[in-house]
Parts: C-alpha cells; sequence; structure tokens
C-alpha cells in the first residue's frame, strides 16, 4: 500500500524529490540549483509569482521577464507533481478518469488544445501523461523533464472526471 502523504510540506517534499534538477537558459548549475531552492520557499511559503521572481531576479542578475518565467514555469511543474501525489492517494487502484483543462482565453495555445481534446471524455491518469508527452514530441517541445507544464508560462492542468 502507498505511503499517504497528509500535509501539504509533505506534498511538497515529495514533489521536490520528483523533480528534475536541471540548468535554466543563460545559467550556470549553482545559480539553478539557488532558483530551485528559491521557487521552492515560495511555494512553501505561499509567497506571489512576482516577489518570487524579483528575489531572483535581484540576486542572480537576470531580466525580471526570464525569472517571472522561470518562476511560473517550475511553480505549474510542482503543483502538478502535488496534484499527482493527491490524485494517486485519492485513487490507488488507479480506476479513475482525468482531463486536461484548457484555460480558454486569447493566450490559450494548440498543445494544450491537442491534449485538452484527446483527453475530454476521461482517460486514466497514466494515460494522461503519455498524451501530454506525445503531443509535446509532436509539437517540437524539447523540454520533456516537465511532465505537468506542457510549455513555459503553461496555465492549464488536470482536472478529475466526475460521471
Amino acid at each position: 500500500m502507498a505511503r499517504i502523504i497528509h500535509t501539504r510540506a509533505q506534498r511538497l517534499a515529495a514533489a521536490k524529490l520528483r523533480l528534475r534538477r536541471k540548468t535554466f537558459d543563460r545559467t550556470t548549475r549553482e545559480v539553478s540549483n539557488d532558483i530551485q531552492r528559491i521557487i521552492l520557499g515560495g511555494v512553501d511559503k505561499k509567497k506571489g509569482y512576482t516577489k518570487t521572481a524579483k528575489t531572483i531576479a535581484l540576486k542572480h542578475d537576470l531580466p525580471e521577464k526570464q525569472a517571472e518565467t522561470i518562476v511560473k514555469t517550475e511553480t505549474h511543474e510542482i503543483r502538478g507533481v502535488m496534484q499527482e501525489i493527491d490524485f494517486e492517494q485519492s485513487d490507488p487502484s488507479g480506476k479513475a478518469k482525468y482531463r486536461w483543462l484548457v484555460i480558454s482565453d486569447s493566450r490559450k495555445c494548440e498543445i494544450c488544445e491537442a491534449v485538452g481534446k484527446r483527453s475530454k471524455n476521461g482517460v486514466n491518469l497514466q494515460r494522461l501523461k503519455e498524451i501530454i508527452r506525445e503531443e509535446k514530441i509532436k509539437a517540437g517541445m524539447k523540454n520533456l523533464d516537465y511532465e505537468w507544464t506542457l510549455h513555459p508560462r503553461c496555465r492549464c492542468v488536470a482536472q478529475r472526471v466526475f460521471k
């Protein structure tokens, strides 16, 4: 039986362990590790994107726009992994169905729409992850390390389907 992770802090720690270490564009490995530490601290302390991005931009002399993109993208992935942990715990049999909830506004993107269309009737969690990966490959995306973030500044999320 899977270990139950009760608190938000425990889910965040589990998410941190599951995320891959990466080096961000135009930064060193050391700077990238510090950026991830700052972002995880921001998520843990529920700081906003702007405040966390400004901390990173000032500390590492990055343009604010780049820092904000990193924060939004990494935070989205952290929350996606935390959500996946919640989904797995609430459905240990893996029989629940999920879909990709696409934010329908002027900023929506084709890759998220494609995942949304393919999962609109609901698929199991593993299949949703496969669809995401397939669509990212089809679109020529290189960030395959991200399981729940299709592109920088992605806002779409997995949603459980109840019938």
